[in-house]
């Protein structure tokens, strides 16, 4: 297999260890040769323009990607998604401990649905997740997401801003309202993202003086958090608390997809919830484990089972 791997502009421009993009491009060309596969390391022109070249699966960092993704997707090459982990601990020689990834994309529900691991490296790990919460409150959390976020999955078009974005969430609201009359709703845009806006009927999360990053805050004694993608409904389900993943969000296999079941979420089983958290352990990596070919035995399961799309195409976005 022909494995091309699209980096930034690194080299040069900083200390060797601050390389995060070439240096996991490197750990996948090593872990890769171990398979019998090749990859090509070739940084982005300065232009800005895209450039496909043939070859088995193309290989690029993150949301602002998706250009990159959307091209090759179009002429029939699959893609590789890297980001930062679920687990967000820092090692001491890195940027992140761990690098998740997903082929043709944002999140692996694919593979997540449908994989059967066992519990060794979850449990290594420390994936825990703890009961449904039998005193749940009343509120929501809903999950403002990002701009970059909500246009890699085609959730608003290319051309949105933040404004967009804001009124986008401010329709999710009414919904929310309309679907579960009287429940307080807690709107979180992304931390990162600046310039949002408070929606009318609902709490604005940037306003309270809790930092953002304080997500147990809003999540104790919820009712349910929406989000469309985010990695929210993984924190969510690892406390108890039941998500309505409008969109490809890592839990969608085990959560509602629509917001008419707001008032009597799914409630996974145990074993379900065991079985995903099991699957969810197999899809990010340490350095050293993509470096060893730990990582790309699961990149070539994780072909078989996900058809090419474009990112926007990839998302099953439920309608509002």
């Amino acid at each position: 297999m022909r494995v091309i791997f699209w980096t930034r502009q690194e080299v040069g421009t900083r200390v060797e260890s601050d390389w995060r993009e070439t240096n996991l491009a490197k750990a996948i060309q090593n872990g890769a040769r171990a398979h019998g596969d090749e990859v090509e390391i070739l940084t982005t022109p300065d232009d800005g323009s895209i450039e496909v070249h043939p070859c088995d699966l193309v290989c690029k960092v993150g949301v602002k990607s998706r250009h990159w993704f959307t091209a090759y997707a179009e002429a029939g090459i699959p893609w590789l998604y890297f980001d930062k982990g679920y687990i967000r601990e820092r090692a001491p020689d890195q940027w992140l401990n761990y690098w998740r990834m997903s082929v043709n994309s944002h999140h692996p529900i694919e593979y997540l649905a449908k994989a059967k691991h066992g519990s060794n490296r979850a449990n290594g790990m420390g994936f825990r997740f703890t009961s449904w919460q039998e005193d749940r409150g009343r509120h929501i959390v809903l999950d403002g997401g990002s701009e970059k976020n909500f246009k890699f999955n085609g959730i608003v078009p290319e051309s949105a801003d933040i404004g967009d974005v804001d009124a986008h969430c401010r329709k999710v609201v009414r919904r929310i309202q309309a679907c579960a009359p009287g429940r307080p709703i807690i709107y979180r845009p992304k931390p990162s993202s600046k310039g949002r806006q408070a929606i009318e009927g609902s709490e604005f999360a940037r306003n309270r003086g809790v930092p953002l990053k304080d997500l147990g805050h809003d999540l104790d004694r919820a009712w349910a958090v929406v989000t469309y993608n985010g990695a929210i409904c993984y924190d969510a389900n690892r406390v108890g608390v039941p998500s309505i993943v409008l969109g490809s969000g890592p839990a969608r296999p085990i959560s509602s997809t629509s917001l008419e079941e707001l008032e009597n979420p799914r409630l996974a089983s145990s074993e379900e919830r065991r079985q995903w958290i099991n699957n969810l352990a197999w899809c990010q990596f340490k350095m050293r484990e993509i470096r060893d070919g730990v990582a790309w035995s699961i990149v070539k399961e994780m072909l078989d089972l996900t058809p090419i799309k474009t990112p926007a195409g990839a998302c099953p976005c439920s309608p509002l």
